[in-house]
């Protein structure tokens, strides 16, 4: 019984030892990354708190309306993605995606709007739902499906342009869009440049420009000033913002193409054009910008990640990126 007795007070005692190293471990680290990330904690403000986080929700896509920040994610369960919309005050709700009057289970990555529409990327396509069915009902129907040049992982809006781009890791997500570049590595992914008209009205449109990016890039923007910004994550590595400076709005115009594709322009994002690396917390995902700030989110404080909770990643931020 003594001997019994020993071993129980050992396990507890080891067991006790595990906690509190954890926990001085999660409070040191909740210290230390305002250092780590002083680039990143330097420039953000947190604007309302991620909504369905706690619902088993895993965010990817963010777009921002004059009364709500709307995003676009899967569910860890068996349901139908979701696009919840929620203010400044954390007072949201959310929409299930329908198609063919069915629960949809697709990734449902990056998330847009223009006007009245809601244009969200997914496996080579962007997906069209009306923004006041959104708003409104308890599911939301896809209206139209339309087929582009790129795996389609994000999108950004600018003007009366839509911006759609891909993630390539070389591992588990592979795409195959190559073209030289000053970066170390042989670029793959694109993120590609269409009217919104063509988007709305043609079945198969084509790009009026193309830009080739790095590799693990979750979200594109672009500044009211003419910077490319993208975030890149993977796993529980740190998230990065690069800025890049092309000397022109290309959601305005273009200047001369870096090459040209088939007759269309291409702009090569590289360290020739980099002009300000951000290191972040991982799991950044898709962008927007709105009123003069780039707008962020991660997916780590879901449920299917939980260790953003801990870390209180769990707002949707603005950055001020000029």
């Amino acid at each position: 019984m003594k001997i019994l007795k020993k071993v129980l007070t050992v396990i507890v005692s080891i067991l006790v030892f595990i906690l509190i190293a954890i926990f001085l471990w999660f409070a040191v680290w909740n210290s230390v990354k305002f250092a780590v990330f002083s680039d990143f904690y330097n420039i953000q403000h947190s604007v309302t708190k991620i909504p369905g986080i706690n619902d088993n929700f895993v965010p990817q896509g963010i777009t921002v309306t004059d009364e709500y920040y709307i995003t676009s994610g899967y569910m860890s369960t068996d349901e139908a993605s979701r696009i919840y919309h929620t203010d400044t005050e954390g007072n949201y709700a959310f929409t299930e995606i329908y198609k063919d009057g069915k629960p949809s289970r697709m990734h449902a990555g990056g998330i847009a709007d223009y006007n009245d529409t809601l244009f969200i990327a997914n496996s080579e396509q962007i997906h069209l739902l009306s923004l006041d069915e959104a708003l409104t009902y308890q599911h939301t129907e896809i209206t139209k499906s339309v087929p582009v040049n790129n795996a389609a992982s994000f999108v950004f809006i600018k003007n009366d342009y839509l911006f759609v781009g891909e993630f390539n890791d070389n591992e588990h997500y592979i795409t195959s869009n190559p073209y030289a570049s000053a970066d170390e590595d042989e670029h793959r992914a694109i993120v590609s440049q269409y009217t919104i008209s063509s988007i709305l009205e043609e079945e198969n449109p084509d790009p009026v420009a193309i830009y080739s990016i790095r590799d693990r890039v979750q979200g594109f923007a672009i500044t009211d000033e003419g910077k490319i910004v993208l975030s890149t994550s993977w796993g529980t590595s740190a998230s990065h913002f690069y800025v890049y400076d092309l000397g022109f709005d290309p959601s305005k115009e273009l200047l001369l193409p870096d090459i040209e594709d088939n007759n269309t322009p291409v702009y090569i994002l590289d360290k020739n054009n980099l002009i300000e690396d951000i290191k972040a917390p991982s799991m950044s995902e898709d962008l927007d910008y709105y009123d003069g700030y780039v707008i962020s989110l991660s997916e780590s404080a879901s449920n299917k990640y939980i260790y953003g909770k801990l870390f209180f990643y769990t707002d949707i931020y603005a950055l001020d990126i000029r």
